[in-house]
């Protein structure tokens, strides 16, 4: 990686917080050019060496703004841009500390203009992307009810082909026209994305399939976005899939990439994430011929007790293989306990392995044939029962020990609107209380839903799903019959808006209250 004129050589006691890290962790800090890959295990201050790192890196004379650090979620990202605010301060300000998604947003907020796009575009999530979907559908009049070919199923072979950098133009012109189903996909598929472009709105997986198309076909755009990124470091590399280690591989054709990740802790595949990437880099780093590539292990774990650690590495040496297409379980990748515990008898962690696969055996008492996950929740419950009947000792408050109750116990899920209420259900019938967390999603509640949708309208007016979605929220008070009405009054319209003006600009009992909202909408507009 080209170094920065003005860096500066450091002692190790000079550090912002390089004396609380143990050698493995000091040795990736320090490790600042060429490819660096981290196998960092569970708890094992990996977020730490990471803002230590870029803390080093600007007190060795690294400007902020050639840092870019790339997280998998936006609480991680905000974890970790606390953490460095709180070593370097409003330093930190100038870099990009962000999600993937979000790093892709502020490329294209800046450069997509080049694809023909307005900046201010709208980004629609899956229930905006099923809207439109759904009219594409009635636009083709093909049936939305087809359980052959539908809307959803359509959406996931979409999401597939941007995935694999596939327009709708390729699409098409390589299809068999004697495949009915391809043939629909492809006028589908088309329909979808001219009506997106007509919204000028992107949807999710759009944010990283522009990205790519981007950097492809403006070479000198890459080349700004690689000028600016000279260090760039991305945690959670395991969970990456092929487009988003090509943006990576993009960006950091000259410079230094920093990549933290462990295969164990991988959780994305359902969305087509693809761990071997990050093995396959790790296996070219450990026996790189070059000392500028390294490979390096983090494996003490500061957050559990030695027996839970026990437990997980029992788990990991069994599941995990190299006749898996997973890595093999080495001592070296064995987690440690780095919090000094020494064992103890009063904890212990237990595996219980379920076949939960033939229904001969899934009936309840009364011969009803139970899901897999109805008789996961019944084997939970009867555990927990047994475990209370039996007086099961537990610490007190005091370091006393007293017999287990209901709400010495925790049970985590991985979806809780579809297993809670099974599991409740469960725990009842054997008499234990329960309290589960049911409570709305803050962004799914239908007051901030028409708030949001009336932020997008003002941010992008030409939507076509923003502007009537806030005006027939009680905010506006809009009836679908009444937006039936406006849109019929410029059926050749290209947007909503131009409907709704052209029904303002009417003498029908609705351009008064049409007229009214565009005044009040404007206003808004203007403020922005």
């Amino acid at each position: 990686c080209e170094k920065s004129g003005n860096r500066k050589e450091m002692g190790e006691n000079d550090m912002i917080g390089f004396d609380k890290l143990n050698d493995m962790q000091k040795k990736a800090v320090l490790q600042t050019e060429g490819p660096v890959l981290i196998l960092a295990g569970a708890g094992s201050g990996k977020t730490g060496a990471l803002t230590v790192r870029i803390a080093h890196l600007l007190e060795t004379g690294v400007k902020p703004w050639n840092i870019l650090a790339i997280t998998f979620t936006n609480k991680a990202a905000k974890e970790m841009r606390e953490r460095v605010e709180k070593l370097v301060g409003d330093t930190a300000r100038d870099m990009w500390i962000s999600t993937f998604h979000s790093t892709c947003v502020r490329i294209l907020r800046r450069e997509i203009q080049h694809l023909d796009y307005e900046n201010q575009f709208s980004i629609y999530d899956s229930d905006d992307q099923e809207k439109i979907m759904r009219e594409a559908f009635k636009r083709l009049n093909m049936s939305t009810t087809d359980k052959s070919f539908s809307v959803k199923g359509a959406m996931s072979i979409i999401s597939h082909l941007k995935e694999e950098m596939t327009s709708w133009e390729d699409y098409a012109q390589h299809v068999d026209k004697n495949d009915l189903k391809a043939v629909r996909i492809a006028k589908v598929y088309q329909t979808y994305q001219k009506m997106l472009k007509e919204n000028n709105a992107l949807d999710f997986d759009d944010l990283i399939y522009k990205t790519v198309l981007l950097f492809r076909q403006f070479p000198d755009v890459l080349e700004k976005y690689q000028e600016r990124f000279r260090y760039i470091m991305v945690d959670e590399y395991q969970d990456t899939n092929g487009l988003q280690d090509l943006i990576f591989r993009m960006l950091a054709a000259d410079c230094s990439l920093f990549m933290v990740g462990d295969v164990k802790q991988s959780i994305y595949r359902f969305r087509r994430a693809d761990p071997t990437i990050f093995l396959r880099r790790r296996d070219a780093y450990a026996n790189a011929a070059d000392p500028d590539c390294q490979a390096i292990v983090l494996s003490d774990n500061f957050r559990s007790r030695p027996e839970v650690l026990s437990s997980a590495n029992l788990v990991f040496e069994h599941l995990m293989s190299q006749a898996l297409g997973e890595m093999a379980y080495s001592e070296a990748e064995r987690l440690r306990c780095g919090r000094g515990d020494e064992p103890n008898a009063l904890y212990r962690t237990e595996l219980h392995i379920l076949n939960l696969a033939g229904e001969d055996d899934g009936g309840d008492e009364d011969g009803i044939l139970l899901s897999a996950t109805e008789r996961e929740a019944v084997y939970v419950a009867s555990a927990i029962q047994s475990m209370i009947d039996e007086g099961f000792p537990v610490s007190g408050k005091d370091g006393d020990t007293r017999p287990c109750r209901c709400g010495d116990f925790a049970i985590l899920l991985r979806n809780m609107k579809n297993r809670a209420p099974i599991y409740c259900r469960a725990l009842q019938a054997h008499g234990l209380a329960t309290d589960a967390d049911k409570r709305e999603a803050f962004f799914e509640t239908s007051e901030i839903t028409a708030l949001v949708a009336l932020l997008r309208a003002v941010d992008n007016p030409v939507g076509g799903l923003d502007l009537p979605a806030c005006m027939a929220s009680p905010l506006f008070g809009f009836s679908f019959d009444d937006l039936a009405q406006i849109r019929a009054a410029n059926e050749r319209a290209g947007c909503f808006l131009d409907s709704l003006i052209a029904c303002a600009d009417g003498e029908t009992a609705l351009s008064a209250r049409a007229a009214g909202f565009l005044r009040r909408f404007d206003a808004m507009r203007l403020t922005v």
